[in-house]
């Protein structure tokens, strides 16, 4: 029988037992052959320190182990040869807006601020989501934090970049196909025997990988399906001689789930249990003097001055330039003190608590989230990710997370300004107002 795996990447786990049998061990693999350290991605040394890199600097997540050494092989792990890494290239005209940045900056602050406590508790930090219409960069924004990312290994070899995956789903999409299923196998005496059989997005998690899982909200199973993964940092698969097998999901793999509001008939928002499990930030549609400096860099290719907008390259290039200046200057680094004050508790759990009574119980008596099959108020994990964020990025940034509760269509503006108000009682305009009773200072400033 194959034992189930419950230790995470990075521990040892208990020894394997032959498939098809009870209690007899498979014998002891040999020690592999060294193995040279990851080289990760091959960065040119004349190109400057991009946005990204600096804001994601802070960041060290344990080197990903293509050779899947925590997993059991008989669940396709203990590889002789790695598995091949997709690195993204760095984009150096990466262009870094407001709301990038934003995200950016509370991406890197929530996986610093994982890696302080119990890794084994951590996956929380790594598990986020990106919303928007088509074309609002969210893919490009998780290539570029894949390419960003350091990892550093046992021996302190320090490496870039983070194999990088994408899933897109579809409404068939099968649970087996991506993360794992159970297939039948000679077993050498004329007989059969089951093993399990990593998906594509199995393996990644378990080499550790930037994954992508495109269209989450058209296939609620598979958003189900990855609730252990993006939690508790395992890959549940069913056996029928094993029972769950749990195959650990690496320490450094981060998982960005997207969707399109609206789109072709899809649901705002993932269903309410996966939703939880993650960061939601919103990347809306690009505004028109942003379309207009992505045209004039597309157009520049076929070198047509007449069909491009107005500002040329070299002005484009001066201000990608200022914008990397200015981010490069700051500090992404969270504080080494991230006590909440019994005054800014009371103001977090006060505000998800307003924001919970807004999305009701019942369609008659929602605020928010009217359109929603069910309420979209928050609940204990998100107001754990308000925590966080609060404390290292700021409360005023750290409450677009709660974007997501409302309708994402012409209602949006009016249901966001309640949630606004809410957030002004307790946290003051400036989001301050409860550091300020902390310190018995002046309560709020208008």
């Amino acid at each position: 029988m194959t034992q189930a795996v419950t230790a995470l990447a990075g521990h040892p786990i208990a020894a394997e037992t032959a498939p098809g049998q009870t209690g007899h061990p498979v014998a002891p693999r040999s020690e592999p052959p060294p193995r040279p350290p990851r080289q990760g991605l091959l960065r040119p040394e004349s190109l400057p320190l991009t946005g990204q890199e600096h804001m994601l600097s802070p960041v060290r997540l344990p080197a990903p182990d293509p050779y899947l050494s925590n997993v059991p092989a008989v669940v396709g792990g203990q590889l002789d040869a790695p598995l091949e890494e997709y690195l993204p290239d760095l984009d150096p005209t990466y262009e870094i807006g407001e709301t990038n940045e934003r995200i950016l900056r509370a991406m890197s602050a929530a996986i610093q601020a994982g890696q302080r406590g119990d890794a084994k508790r951590s996956f929380w930090s790594r598990a986020f989501g990106l919303y928007g219409p088509a074309g609002t960069g969210k893919n490009t924004l998780m290539r570029q934090l894949a390419a960003s990312i350091q990892t550093v290994d046992a021996d302190g070899n320090l490496s870039q970049g983070l194999n990088y995956v994408e899933y897109n789903v579809l409404p068939d999409s099968t649970l087996e196909d991506a993360l794992g299923t159970v297939v039948l196998e000679a077993d050498g005496q004329g007989g059969t025997r089951s093993r399990v059989k990593l998906g594509k997005l199995g393996l990644a998690l378990a080499m550790g990988s930037v994954v992508c899982v495109n269209e989450i909200t058209r296939n609620e199973k598979l958003a189900t399906a990855l609730q252990s993964a993006l939690e508790d940092g395992e890959i549940i698969i069913a056996s029928p001689e094993a029972g769950m097998v749990r195959v650990p999901v690496h320490a450094a793999s981060i998982i960005g789930l997207t969707w399109n509001p609206g789109n072709e008939g899809d649901p705002d928002r993932p269903a309410a249990a996966p939703l939880s499990r993650i960061m939601p930030f919103a990347l809306p549609k690009a505004t028109a003097q942003e379309r207009q400096q992505r045209l004039g860099a597309f157009l520049h290719q076929f070198g047509d001055a007449s069909a491009a907008p107005p500002q040329s390259e070299q002005e484009r290039a001066a201000r990608r330039e200022q914008q990397r200046q200015l981010i490069v200057r700051r500090s992404y680094g969270i504080s080494a003190d991230l006590t909440v004050s019994e005054a800014e508790l009371e103001a977090a759990v006060n505000f998800v608590s307003d924001v919970e009574a807004l999305a009701g119980n019942g369609a008659m008596d929602r605020e928010i989230g009217r359109n929603s099959r069910t309420p979209t108020g928050p609940g204990d994990r998100q107001l754990r990710s308000f925590v966080v964020l609060g404390k290292t990025v700021g409360w005023g940034t750290a409450k677009e997370i709660f974007r997501i509760c409302c309708d994402q269509d012409d209602q949006f503006d009016t249901q966001w300004r309640l949630i606004e108000e809410r957030f002004e009682a307790h946290f003051g305009r400036d989001g301050q107002a409860a550091a300020r009773r902390a310190a018995g200072t002046a309560p709020q400033q208008s």
